[in-house]
């Protein structure tokens, strides 16, 4: 008889659990955690600042009460201030962040018969990258102690573990480190802090190439290349910027383009060499030799 049951109650219970996973399908049990956290940026530069937001889900529309707390690499990051969202202005916020980790408690307005519905970003706390950082810093983010309006637990605790990727500052320096043309010498030779040069080249160029390199990540850019008219002078532009964007500065170089040859016209006659129909020699002017004396 025993052995008979055995399989039966092995039946309902496996009935009974599916229902049960049914039952908390149906009911909103199985859907996303209250809150969720990202990251505005997954890289950063020292200076440079980064947002950590606390999102609200479904079920954490229906919240009246949460702490949440960030645990971050003090190595690479500062801590700067906690951003409320105007969804939580009825209510109460304390944040302690002079402390890592950083907690924020929130707790709706008693003086209603409901809390607010909560949507989208309910949280920001702001971080600044240290200017020496380098490599991966880490970010932990958790909310607990969430419950609905009459006090009672809503939602299981949640939490996630962030990565933010950090690299030292950018520069502000503006200026080149080279800057040598494709045809002709610079004058005078290249120095980052002159800003003037001139440059001589033949009728045969039409148009000068530089290799500008900047300091320390800035970009260049170069205005022209095509050279004036052969005779004429072409002034060319090289702006470097700064890797942070802050800083620019202008290198100018004029281009001397020299003049073509003069050319024989068509039509022209033909210049003859000395002695020709052009150019008859000179009549001679020696005596006529005299020939002998005649006798007497």
């Amino acid at each position: 008889m025993r052995a008979r049951l055995l399989p039966l109650l092995a039946l309902a219970a496996l009935l009974w659990a599916g229902n049960a996973a049914a039952s908390a399908l149906s009911s909103g049990q199985a859907e996303s955690p209250a809150f969720s956290f990202r990251l505005d940026r997954q890289a950063a530069s020292g200076g440079e600042l980064v947002q950590l937001k606390m999102e609200a889900g479904p079920t954490g529309k229906q919240a009246a009460g949460f702490r949440a707390r960030v645990q971050y690499d003090g190595s690479a990051l500062q801590y700067v201030e906690t951003k409320t969202a105007s969804r939580l202005g009825s209510g109460t916020v304390r944040v302690n962040g002079g402390s890592n980790p950083v907690y924020a408690v929130y707790v709706c307005g008693v003086g209603g018969k409901s809390a607010p519905s909560l949507s989208g970003t309910v949280l920001t706390f702001v971080f600044q990258v240290k200017s020496g950082a380098a490599g991966s810093a880490f970010l932990r983010a958790d909310a607990d102690d969430i419950c609905d309006f009459s006090g009672s637990p809503l939602a299981p605790d949640c939490s996630s573990a962030l990565w933010l990727e950090t690299s030292p500052a950018l520069s502000d320096e503006a200026r080149l480190t080279a800057l040598e043309p494709s045809a002709g010498t610079l004058e005078p030779a290249f120095s980052p802090d002159t800003y003037e040069y001139r440059l001589a080249v033949g009728p045969e160029v039409g148009s000068v190439l530089f290799r500008a390199d900047a300091a320390r990540g800035g970009t260049v850019r170069v205005n022209r290349k095509t050279l004036h008219a052969a005779g004429s002078e072409t002034e060319i532009s090289i702006t470097v910027t700064s890797a942070d964007r802050s800083g620019k500065a202008e290198y100018t170089v004029t281009v001397a383009r020299a003049a073509k040859p003069p050319e024989s016209r068509a039509g022209d006659p033909p210049t003859e060499s000395a002695g020709g129909p052009e150019n008859p020699p000179p009549p001679s002017s020696a005596p006529a030799a005299s020939g002998p004396a005649k006798a007497a």
